[in-house]
């Protein structure tokens, strides 16, 4: 029998993402997150925040468009990838809907049978917001993008990842309130 998870979108706050990255979910990127205090005039700083495994090959930025209106392609990636939520902010609505445990965890609760709706959440995302609209989402973190039904432009953004990088799916059901 399929479990069918009943979701409602919430803010994408600044509250809200920290609370994500304190769980190990995303990398938030803004202004003054990697400030290098004490560099001398004249002189400069590199701070890699992560580097790519080998494996999934050079990176690559993309641009996205989506106008999928039900969540396809929930899982997750064999690397980081970078979220730039640079955006039409009159364009409709983008939404992205993320586990709230790592990968292996939530397929363990899956299996159990213990996979509920608080296992996840649905974020009402905000464009060209320093504090929430630019982040890192780790490999282990099942997601997957869609938009708001109707009509207007489809929402864009970017995306920085992997070159060969390889997502995996797993098949779940969902019943939004938008």
């Amino acid at each position: 029998m399929e479990k069918i998870f009943h979701l409602k979108p919430v803010a994408m706050t600044k509250e809200r993402m920290l609370e994500l990255e304190e769980r190990g979910l995303i990398y938030l990127l803004g202004p003054g997150k990697h400030f290098v205090p004490g560099i001398e005039e004249g002189t400069g700083s590199v701070k890699p925040l992560y580097i790519s495994d080998i494996a999934a090959g050079a990176h690559k930025i993309i641009a996205i468009t989506k106008n999928v209106t039900t969540p396809k392609g929930f899982g997750c990636h064999c690397d980081n990838e970078e979220f730039l939520l640079i955006g039409d902010p009159g364009s409709k609505k983008l939404y992205l809907l993320m586990a709230l445990d790592p990968e292996e965890l939530m397929m363990r609760k899956y299996a159990e049978g213990t996979l509920s709706d608080e296992d996840f959440i649905l974020l009402d995302c905000r464009f060209n917001d320093v504090e929430c609209s630019f982040f890192t989402m780790l490999k282990t973190t099942a997601h997957t993008e869609f938009t708001a039904a109707g009509e207007g432009i489809p929402p864009s953004f970017y995306v920085t990842e992997p070159a060969s990088m390889i997502t995996h799916y797993d098949e779940y059901a969902f019943e939004l309130e938008l």
